[in-house]
């Protein structure tokens, strides 16, 4: 059974995976949080919940701009000769995609703001706090996905390409059955060896 998941069908283990992974990493991020809060009273009346709905729609930033990852991954697992700057190439991605998960995160906490929108804000407090806290895990959470998913795609293609070969081997097989019952069994030509070449003799020109 298969799911559908960012435009490519994926085998539905590889989405659990993806999933269980996004939610331990949520409630573990929260957990965290939670912890620090409490534990120096840094703020009055945090609830769990409220965090976690912090953390959630960060997470889905990163998952919506994943997609993006997943396309160019699969292009390039399908390719047959991997070039020499593959994985510079990969390395250039994610950090564009970090990047813009912090301005995109960053943005909308900006605009959702109780005191309001503000450049000042957004360039000297959310960016610089969203760099600190969420680039390395993103940076690791997009790496996880390009490797498993470069494997699973490399694998698909291999299957693909195993049946074909199978396929062509039937038809090749049935072939040469259908040639052999139409051709006679006595030998039409003979092979004979001179020197350091081959002669080939009708066997009609034998007597």
């Amino acid at each position: 059974m298969k799911n559908f998941f960012n435009g490519f069908y994926l085998h539905k283990s590889i989405v659990l995976i993806i999933g269980v992974v996004l939610l331990v990493t949520i409630l573990f991020e929260t957990g965290q949080q939670y912890y620090y809060v409490t534990r120096f009273n840094l703020a009055d009346d945090v609830q769990f919940f409220y965090l976690f709905k912090l953390h959630l729609y960060k997470w889905m930033i990163w998952a919506l701009l994943s997609s993006v990852l997943i396309v160019y991954t699969r292009k390039r697992a399908l390719q047959p000769n991997p070039g020499r700057y593959e994985i510079t190439r990969f390395g250039l991605l994610i950090l564009l995609l970090v990047l813009a998960n912090i301005l995109f995160t960053s943005t909308f906490q900006a605009l959702t703001a109780d005191s309001g929108f503000s450049w000042d804000l957004l360039s000297k407090e959310y960016i610089p706090f969203l760099t600190f806290q969420k680039l390395p895990i993103y940076v690791l959470g997009y790496v996880f996905l390009a490797v498993m998913l470069y494997y699973y795609f490399t694998s698909k293609a291999l299957q693909i390409k195993v049946l074909e070969l199978g396929e062509l081997k039937e038809m090749n097989t049935q072939l040469y059955d259908q040639l052999s019952a139409t051709l006679p069994d006595k030998t039409t030509v003979l092979t004979i060896k001179t020197g350091q070449s081959q002669k080939i003799i009708p066997a009609t020109d034998i007597s």
